[in-house]
């Protein structure tokens, strides 16, 4: 039996939950971070190997259980996020997504990076 497919994990898109994958649709940066998102809240497997290659090593597909997948969450002063993985008490994972050979704006990062000094939070890009 696969125990890493089980029922999927709260997803939410501009700070609402998702209740159909076709909120997902679209071509642009946000609709592959969207698609992104989708594919991690449905998979415990790939979302726990995402977390890990993102240097939180003792993440397991068993212990992925609490996380939530946030989309586009406007955080006012800090702008909106992209994607943000959360598990209470355990980790933050704010990723940043570009398409083409962009980096993240200086001013899209400093607010988060000022948090990621006081908390068990990492950054990342991601780029297509």
């Amino acid at each position: 039996m696969n125990t890493h497919v089980m029922e999927s994990l709260p997803l939410f898109l501009h700070n609402r939950k998702t209740s159909s994958d076709y909120q997902l649709l679209g071509n642009d940066e946000n609709a592959l971070t969207y698609a992104l998102g989708h594919c991690l809240s449905h998979d415990r497997k790939f979302l726990a190997a995402f977390i890990r290659k993102c240097k939180f090593k003792s993440i397991k597909a068993t212990n992925v259980g609490r996380a939530e997948i946030h989309l586009q969450e406007n955080q006012d002063e800090k702008g909106i996020v992209d994607l943000e993985i959360l598990i209470k008490g355990k980790l933050q994972l704010i990723v940043e997504a570009k398409i083409g050979g962009g980096y993240p704006e200086v001013n899209q990062i400093n607010p988060h990076a000022r948090d990621r000094a006081q908390r068990r939070m990492k950054m990342g890009c991601l780029q297509k």
